[in-house]
């Protein structure tokens, strides 16, 4: 009889509380596991030995949070994994978010660390500034300064998910409040990975929680972070979503359960502009091109003591020797990082192959191409010739004529450095930035990166560090100019370029380009035994003179750093 009545009992108080929450938060229905064929998921469940110090570094987006700020804190301090470090990013607050925050965490004893926008900036902008410099094995998790972690395990949860060597990513479910009636997030099939369609397919919220390495983040090319030349504020996690799964297809672990809390008390209604704009931003994200799939996730960092960067560089001179030795010897006394320089050259009669001749004896180090010497071939054959060079194996290769110099220090570590960051393919070193309408990108203290847009560039090709694997020159060029339109097609208007803050590679001639009568006076000098007086040179007069002195024979052409 006891018996009876205790399972009578507990059966009435299984059904109470199942009455009870379905009524007041409505979630056992909705959070069942999910139905759905996936294998992928079935692999990254497997429980693995727990990471015992692996870094989780909450990221907190705040914008006049003030109201709810202590309760989003209070969740994180309130986790009982202890490896993590909570970043709070004040965008623009005027309400008082930071100071309320900072006071919060000193009466709870906690490490914040805040970083503070005095006006307000696109989410992607900060989060690529704040992410971009995080070690790339911190296992990020981004959340809003207005919701809040549903409990104190959710990074412990995170550990277990990321133990697993094969999830780079993970996604959660969320509930709604103040009502909690609405579930978040879902399980998508293994065919939406693997083909790749959130793009074009999926419309859902992707997750209300999303987590995910660092060094993942890092590969997102800059130009899919933009919309019209400015990082997207609405979307942000759509431009972040849409590369991590595409990258990552078999390594996304969806954790079933709710962890997250979507603060919706104050949702305000849109204004028809911003949802306008918002459509806008959504179309373009849909559009941007999908992500090759990584065969590995490397998180090394590369210490710059261990690896430098270096580069090649192609130099064309057409019947101007006098200018080309004022190039290389600018590019001796400034610049930095380079392997091999190649000069690729057409001289027109035998004066001026003559002071090429005496040229290449100076500068016996530097491997000279003349057009005359390859007959039948074109242009595209000599840079397909300086390109596929595999001595060094440098992937980058400086393109650029002779009718500039190297007037300030550059070091080309620096300049690939900056474009592995952002994951571009163009570094002007005559900027063109003052071409195009585009808002500056600070990407370093001296360097700095623009979208070309839809007008593009329209003297880009003056000098820029490019990667060789833009060149696939199976075609032929009679001449530079027919090679300067090859490379401009390799630009497109969401292309993003690099540029320093101010121009190092300065024209020679700054008045009208020199006539062939000219070109063959400047020869002449050449073989006199004269050179461009580089000192001088940003003196010369209204006229166009160039100043001149005699040169010391040079030896070799070395780099020394």
């Amino acid at each position: 009889m006891k018996k009876s009545f205790t399972y009578l009992f507990l059966f009435g108080l299984l059904a109470t509380c199942y009455y009870g929450l379905k009524t007041h938060f409505g979630v056992i229905e909705k959070i069942a596991p999910q139905k759905c064929e996936n294998s992928i998921q079935s692999r990254l469940e497997k429980i693995h030995p727990l990471l015992e110090d692996q870094m989780i570094a909450a990221v907190i987006l705040a914008e006049n949070h003030s109201a709810d700020i202590e309760r989003c804190l209070d969740s994180i301090f309130f986790q009982s994994y202890e490896y993590a470090q909570v970043i709070l990013i004040d965008n623009g607050s005027t309400d008082g978010t930071k100071e309320k925050a900072k006071a919060f965490a000193k009466q709870r004893d906690k490490k914040l660390e805040v970083i503070t926008y005095d006006e307000t900036r696109p989410n992607l902008e900060v989060l690529f500034d704040v992410i971009g410099m995080l070690d790339p094995h911190f296992i990020v998790c981004l959340i809003e300064g207005k919701d809040w972690l549903s409990h104190e395990n959710v990074f412990d949860h995170l550990n277990y998910a990321f133990a697993n060597e094969e999830v780079w990513v993970s996604t959660t479910r969320a509930i709604s409040h103040p009502d909690y009636q609405t579930i978040s997030g879902k399980m998508f099939s293994d065919k939406n990975f693997m083909e790749k369609e959130f793009r074009e397919n999926v419309r859902e919220k992707i997750s209300p929680l999303l987590s995910f390495y660092a060094g993942l983040f890092q590969k997102i090319k800059l130009e899919d972070l933009l919309f019209k030349g400015e990082f997207i504020h609405e979307y942000y996690d759509l431009a972040i979503s849409f590369p991590l799964f595409e990258m990552s297809p078999q390594h996304v672990l969806f954790m079933d359960e709710v962890c997250y809390v979507i603060n919706e008390k104050d949702k305000a209604a849109k204004h028809k502009m911003q949802l306008q704009k918002n459509a806008e931003v959504d179309a373009h994200l849909r559009s941007n091109r999908s992500y090759e799939t990584l065969s590995q996730l490397k998180l090394d960092l590369t210490s710059p003591s261990f690896h430098r960067y270096k580069t090649d560089v192609i130099v064309f001179s057409d019947d101007s020797p006098l200018q080309l030795y004022a190039y290389l010897e600018s590019l001796h006394i400034n610049a930095r990082d380079i392997n091999d320089v190649y000069v690729i050259y057409r001289a027109s009669d035998q004066e001026f192959q003559r002071a090429y001749l005496n040229l290449q004896g100076e500068f016996h180090t530097i491997t000279f191409l003349n057009m005359c010497d390859y007959p039948g071939n074109d242009y595209g054959s000599l840079i397909s010739k300086a390109i596929s060079n595999r001595r060094h194996g440098s992937p980058y290769v400086v393109i650029g004529d002779d009718s500039a110099i190297f007037e300030e220090r550059i070091r080309f570590h620096e300049c690939i450095e900056a474009l592995e960051r952002v994951h571009s393919d163009h570094f002007f070193l005559r900027d063109p930035a003052n071409q195009v309408n585009a808002k500056p990108i600070k990407v370093s203290e001296d360097i700095f990166a623009y979208q070309l847009g839809e007008n593009g560039i329209s003297r880009g090709f003056g000098h820029a560090l490019c990667r060789k694997s833009l060149f696939n020159l199976s075609g032929e060029f009679n001449d530079l100019s027919e090679f300067q339109k090859y490379w401009e097609s390799k630009l497109h208007s969401k292309s993003v370029g690099l540029c320093f803050n101010s121009e190092k590679v300065h024209p020679i001639n700054k008045g009208k380009p020199a006539s062939l009568s000219q070109r063959k006076q400047w020869g002449h000098q050449f073989i006199e035994g004269y050179k461009i007086d580089l000192s001088s040179l940003r003196c010369e007069d209204e006229e166009g003179e160039i100043p001149l002195i005699k040169r010391d024979r040079r030896h070799s052409f070395t780099h020394a750093d």
